[in-house]
């Protein structure tokens, strides 16, 4: 039996995961670089932030396959 609202939920998650993958320099999560660390190298602490953007997408990903998984 098909859970509309598990997968209406997890296809939320996989969109809005897709989107920090896609385009992690959107500002849609929040700052993981401690300022200090954006002071003394700015560049370094924006790749690093990108990273752990596209992390925190993928994490959110998996977890909205799973949600349809269990959904459908």
């Amino acid at each position: 039996m098909t859970n509309l609202a598990l997968l209406t939920v997890g296809v939320a998650f996989l969109a809005w995961g897709a989107l920090n993958v896609a385009f992690p320099g959107n500002e849609t999560v929040r700052n993981f670089v401690g300022p200090s660390e954006w002071q003394r190298d700015p560049d370094r602490a924006a790749r690093k932030q990108r990273r752990y953007t596209k992390y925190v997408g993928y994490g959110f990903v998996l977890f909205g396959v799973c949600l349809v998984y269990v959904g459908a």
